[in-house]
């Protein structure tokens, strides 16, 4: 996949406001730590070119992580709205 830095950029600004929302669950000290490895994992995951459009629905989504499917940073990945392909 062949993204500009603009469109990368762009992708990051859409997902901004769930990545802040989580964050504000997190302590201060480690809230600009991890707010930069997320968004160098979404990079890296759309870099990769590992993006489904087929996002779950709510309840597949539950279904499938009470099978143990998606990690804990891989079930916030998917509610962004970019479901990351395992």
């Amino acid at each position: 996949m062949d993204l500009k830095e603009k469109d990368i950029e762009f992708i990051i600004s859409k997902v901004q406001p769930k990545i802040s929302a989580s964050l504000s669950q997190t302590s201060p000290n480690y809230k600009d730590d991890l707010e930069q490895d997320l968004k160098e994992m979404i990079i890296r995951k759309i870099k990769e070119g590992r993006i489904d459009n087929n996002v779950p629905g709510f309840f597949e989504y539950l279904n499938r992580k009470k099978q143990g499917h998606y990690s804990s940073c891989f079930s916030f990945l998917a509610l962004l709205d970019l479901k990351l392909v395992k």
